[in-house]
């Protein structure tokens, strides 16, 4: 059975792989969001890998949060075009190795989102600092 083995600095292979970063934030929280590369013909899905980095000191509300940000995060991700939302198909937690980073594999249907204008990919936080964050899809 083969498997892989991939050696380097994170941040910088992390980058590396994406096509455009967008990213927003304040002082208690930085998102990070990149769209993976796709087939424009044949991909049904549009991917993004997002990251959440709260601050040191952002403290959250319950005991449970690492739980929630692993696995209840399906209806904190959203892309909004106007007032439609378009949820996600797919949310899944990735193991990034660091701590207090979150990462996610985040994919919506190609189908729903072709003839809209202007979106933006939103993160609304439920268990950190309750914030909503918006990023600028080109």
């Amino acid at each position: 059975m083969p498997f892989l083995v991939e050696c380097g600095y994170g941040p910088k292979r992390w980058q590396d792989q994406l096509r455009a970063i967008s990213k927003a934030g304040d002082s208690q929280m930085a998102i990070e969001a990149a769209l993976l590369p796709y087939d424009q013909k044949d991909s049904l899905s549009l991917n993004f890998r997002v990251r959440i980095s709260p601050a040191a000191d952002v403290s959250a509300d319950s005991k449970s949060y690492k739980t929630d940000l692993l696995y209840r995060m399906d209806s904190c991700f959203y892309i909004q075009s106007g007032y439609r939302k378009f949820y996600p198909q797919l949310t899944q937690a990735v193991a990034g190795g660091v701590s207090k980073r979150y990462e996610y594999l985040v994919s919506f249907d190609i189908r729903t989102l072709r003839q809209q204008k202007g979106l933006s990919l939103i993160y609304r936080d439920r268990y950190l600092n309750k914030r909503k964050y918006s990023l600028l899809l080109k």
